[in-house]
């Protein structure tokens, strides 16, 4: 049976996709509609039989009703699911007509099909809306009932039906059923006026009861929805009902953690993109609502680590829907925070992911104090390290010279005897030192120092120090100058300054040849007197300049006449100068020789 040229062109301008087959399904014609929807020439398609577009979404039992309808000579209405030509899935509509001869036999069939593709994907994200909020319904701890208003006349509101009501409702209540009572019915006890009633149909509302049925008071939440419809939330507070003061210090406690919760919640689509935020992820990320939902949660991430995080998304499952890490993300600043996150996908009632939900925490205080504790292990590791090395070398110097001497003295010229009475009193000055900074390290870090300013002048702090080292630098041709003016006062802890002043003085020897210079000189700039102690030594590498001050960072160097160092004194004296309000700076040139700056306040 063929299709006339007049009837050809007529179904050739239908918007609908028409399809005419054999009585086995062999495809005989198609529309133009068809062709552009399918993407197939005629010549491709005839002769095709309609088991071509099958999928394999429907089952067996469908096609085998649909043929059974149709060669019983009835109309078969129904909707396909088929394939393009580029393998895209399209979904119709479609009407199967049986065709018959003049003697009643059928010869072929006529399909009618509408392209029902945006009208399907609606309904399926309407689908699965509907099972989100059910699942929200259902699974609430909070009692949640719909209610809908009376009306005695037709503006006259007598009262509030309850038509839904979930599971915790009827727990919280102590009622097995809740649906056909009425608000009047549920509370008897409180005052239902219409004015009242009219409030929680236009606005949101909240109050409190006292149900004295069950013993329980419950705070209640109204708002309006939809069409004559309110939503009620409640929960039981009776155990902040010990008095009207405890109940309401305990509600005021309550919507505070409630409503400044710390989490973090958002849901996203397969890709990544915010569908929703709640109002801790805006504040979190100091971004409008707006700003946030339709943009792809991976942009708060950094870019090296994103991969890694959304390839745990990626491999969630029905099976497995949960995936728990700790990241790293970016402010609107620029600073980076850490969360811990656990993420879950959604499915829907086919079995099927849908969408994801998370939940995140701030643990960036967690992490700080991860790190500070790492520190502080390695900062003890380092000075346990170098206590162990620096106390017993001297001790073994001391003994083991003062041993050489008690066996040999009668046998030794006095050259030999004063040689060693001087490595004796170099490693007592050195474990002295030693042991002077350690004490200082110890009373800080245990907090036992307190800082007593008054008024010191400082040269002659300076004098102190070149006084306690003289020796020393007279033996290394070491040229101590002293250029602060006598006129020059501060006012800060005096011990501490000692001590910083010797320590800083020290070093300038320690690193200094022979016929070098350790300078000490002071400027101001209107805030501060600025101490300089500044020597002509060997100077500091600068990848060692960065890290001076930190004890955690130390590495050991020997002075210019192999001269030990603690390893804690630099960072003893930063830390001392802060207590009292200044600063430290240092300046160094290798070769050149090295400049510390101590900012004093006046």
């Amino acid at each position: 049976m063929g299709i006339s040229g007049e009837l050809r062109a007529a179904l050739d301008q239908s918007a609908r996709i028409i399809v005419f087959t054999d009585d086995r399904g062999t495809i005989l014609y198609v529309n133009d509609a068809f062709v552009k929807r399918y993407g197939y020439t005629e010549e491709e398609i005839l002769g095709q039989n309609s088991r071509f577009f099958n999928t394999g979404y429907h089952d067996d039992q469908f096609y085998s009703e649909m043929w059974n309808t149709i060669k019983n000579g009835e109309n078969w209405e129904g909707i396909f699911r088929n394939r393009t030509k580029t393998g895209k899935y399209i979904w119709e509509r479609a009407t199967i007509n049986p065709v018959k001869n003049d003697f009643g036999i059928i010869t072929g069939f006529l399909a009618i099909k509408e392209d029902v593709t945006n009208q399907r994907a609606i309904s399926d994200q309407i689908e699965k809306d509907h099972y989100f909020l059910e699942e929200l319904f259902s699974n609430s701890p909070v009692g949640i009932a719909i209610v809908e208003p009376i009306y005695v006349d037709e503006d006259k509101l007598e009262d509030l039906l309850i038509i839904k009501a979930n599971p915790s409702a009827g727990r919280i209540t102590d009622k097995l059923g809740l649906v056909g009572l009425t608000i009047k019915e549920f509370m008897p006890e409180e005052a239902i006026t219409p004015e009242r009633l009219s409030i929680m149909l236009n606005r949101k509302f909240s109050f409190e009861t006292h149900l004295k049925e069950i013993g329980k008071y419950l705070r209640f939440r109204s708002f309006p929805f939809g069409k004559d419809n309110i939503c009620i939330f409640f929960y039981d507070v009776s155990h902040y009902m010990s008095s009207i003061k405890a109940l309401e210090d305990s509600e005021e406690r309550y919507f505070k953690v409630v409503e400044d919760s710390p989490a973090l919640i958002s849901r996203y689509d397969e890709n990544g993109i915010l569908r929703y935020v709640n109002y801790q992820y805006c504040s979190f990320f100091e971004e409008q609502h707006s700003d946030l939902v339709g943009t792809s949660f991976l942009n708060q991430i950094p870019e090296e680590e994103r991969n890694e995080v959304w390839g745990s998304i990626q491999n969630l499952t029905p099976e497995n829907p949960y995936s728990e890490v700790e990241l790293r993300v970016v402010l609107k600043d620029g600073s980076i925070r850490w969360l811990h996150r656990l993420d879950r996908a959604l499915i829907d009632s086919n079995g099927k992911i849908f969408e994801f939900q998370s939940v995140a925490m701030d643990i960036t205080a967690v992490k700080q104090t991860e790190d500070n504790l790492k520190k502080l292990n390695n900062t003890k590791d380092k000075l346990f390290s170098i206590i162990a090395h620096d106390v017993k070398n001297p001790f073994n110097a001391i003994l083991g010279f003062a041993t050489l001497l008690r066996k040999n003295i009668d046998q030794y010229s006095k050259d030999q005897i004063k040689e060693y009475v001087e490595r004796i009193l170099s490693s007592s000055e050195n474990l002295y030192k030693l042991l002077d900074d350690l004490l200082i390290w110890a009373k800080s870090q245990l907090g036992h120092m307190t800082v007593s300013k008054q008024k010191m002048q400082l040269s002659s702090l300076v004098l102190e120090a070149f006084d306690s080292f003289v020796i020393q630098a007279n033996e290394k041709g070491v040229e101590l100058i002293n250029e602060v003016d006598s006129d020059i006062y501060i006012e800060a802890d005096m011990e501490m300054m000692r001590f910083v002043i010797r320590n800083l003085v020290h070093n300038g020897i320690k690193f200094t040849d022979s016929e070098g210079k350790v300078i000490c000189s002071c400027f101001s700039n209107g805030s501060y007197e600025i101490l300089s102690i500044k020597d002509t030594g060997i100077g500091i590498k600068p990848q060692k300049l960065a890290n001076l001050f930190d004890i955690g960072e130390f590495m050991a160097t020997a002075g210019t006449a192999q001269e030990k160092g603690t390893g804690i004194g630099l960072n003893l004296s930063r830390e001392l100068v802060e207590k009292n309000g200044g600063k430290i700076k240092v300046e160094s040139e290798i070769g050149v020789g090295t400049e510390f700056k101590v900012y004093l306040p006046k």
